[in-house]
Formats: structure tokens, sequence, C-alpha cells
């Protein structure tokens, strides 16, 4: 037998039916509150920020659990067009969580992701898009033809474990050499009409890679001081171009996009 108060009989329906939603409510936010116990935001920078690509890109997140701890916060960093890695996830244990992803930062839009992770397993996300831009304070080479000749890596350029050399060049003093056991270094590039690119390589074996492609080298040839020349063909479209060296003092110069006669 279900037992109910007089003062319940007596009210009217539309107050049992306000105070059966309210009691729905109430369940549901506590239902909600259990859920979100985990949360994760980035704090800096702001969604849709505009980012010099001569600074470095230092990314915050606030992470907290309000039922358990939170174990660690990754971090993830790529350019929106490249499928490639472009920056190694990170890793923070203790607060406050924070990376840092160095200059030189790529051209156009960026996606950051911070996933915190619990002592639970549990796993919740923040993700924001931020828009790389050159600035106006100084020129760079031109990206038809790098030589790394002022000491500076050009716009759009992005390295992992390449690093300038001032000492070793094919036609100045200055390139870029491989730094560890892998070695990438990215750019992108529309190529209007069918086209060339070429560049001077020494020390060893450095693959081109087209849109994530290895690339078949349409002629190579010795140079001076022991550099070889290597000539691809480029076809129409955006691409992305990346040269890939295994192992250390391995170096790479001029590199110079030219049209198809």
């Amino acid at each position: 037998m279900t037992y109910r108060s007089e003062a319940h009989e007596q009210m009217p329906d539309h107050m049992k039916k306000f105070l059966f939603l309210i009691s729905l409510a109430i369940i549901f936010t506590v239902s909600g509150c259990q859920k979100q116990a985990l949360k994760c935001k980035i704090i800096y920078p702001v969604d849709g920020a505009t980012i010099s690509y001569k600074k470095d890109l230092v990314v915050k997140v606030e992470a907290n659990d309000i039922k358990g701890t939170v174990k660690n916060v990754t971090f993830f960093c790529h350019p929106e067009e490249m499928h490639s890695i472009m920056f190694t996830p990170q890793i923070i244990t203790e607060k406050p969580y924070s990376v840092t992803f160095p200059f030189p930062l790529p051209l156009g839009k960026l996606t950051i992701k911070a996933v915190a992770t619990n002592d639970n397993g549990e796993q919740t996300e923040a993700i924001i898009t931020v828009n790389v831009i050159v600035t106006s304070d100084g020129s760079k080479e031109s990206p038809d033809f790098v030589t790394f000749s002022d000491g500076n890596w050009p716009v759009g350029w992005i390295s992992y474990s390449w690093e300038l050399e001032d000492k070793v060049g094919y036609s100045d003093n200055y390139s870029i050499r491989s730094a560890n056991s892998v070695a990438l270094v990215f750019t992108n590039k529309t190529i209007k009409t069918k086209s060339y690119v070429e560049f001077y390589t020494k020390g060893g074996t450095v693959n081109l890679l087209i849109d994530d492609v290895k690339a078949q080298a349409f002629s190579s040839e010795p140079a001076e001081h022991d550099w070889t020349k290597w000539i691809y063909f480029v076809d129409t479209g955006k691409h992305v171009f990346q040269w890939r060296a295994e192992g250390v003092y391995k170096y790479l110069d001029d590199v110079k996009f030219t049209a198809k006669p």
C-alpha cells in the first residue's frame, strides 16, 4: 500500500508536476556533476588566438578531479593540414600543467589538444586552434630558394632534431645538420606549375618525402666538397615536403624550387 500525505492528495495537479520536474532536475544535476568530476581546460592561449611564428608557443592547462587525483596531462600540437607528427607529445605529471613548443612555428592553423588522465585511468580532453602568422619585424629568405644564409629558419619551416650549422654550407657557411637518430624538417608549398625541387646533401642519405610518400629522385650528381645535388619532379598543388635523415651529421642546403621548362 502506497502512503501519500493528505497535503499531497489535496495539492493541485500542476503543483505535483512542478515538484516532479524539480526532483528530476536535481537527479540529473547530481548525475552530471559525477560525470564531470575530471576537468581539463586550456587557459592559455585562448581559442582562435593569433601567434607569431618567431616566438615559442607556451600552453597552459588547468586540470582537476573532485573525486580523485589527476595523474598527468598530455599535450599535443600539430598543423591542421599536416598528418605527420610535428611536435612530440609531452606528458606533465605535476602542477603547473604547462609546456613550451619551440620556435619556429609552422604557418597556418595549429591544433592544440590537452588530455587529462586521473588515477582511475579516466580521461577528458580540451582542444583549441590558434593561427600562426608572419610578423613584420625582419625579412626571411624566399621560399623558392632556401640557403639558411642568415642563420635563421625560413618562414613556414619546422624542424625536429635538425640544427642550424654555421661552419658547413654548400654555397656559404650555413646549412642544417641532423642532430639525432631520426631528424625531420617540414615545409608547406603550393606548386602552381609543374616544377623541380633541387637541393644539396652531405654526410649520408637524406630522404625526401612529399605528402608522406618517399619521393624518387629525377637525377643526382656529385658536387663540390663532398656535396651531392638532388633533383625531384613535383606536380602542381599544395604539398608537404619532408626531409628525413637517419643518424647524426647529415647536412641539407640550398633548397630550390624551379618551374619545369
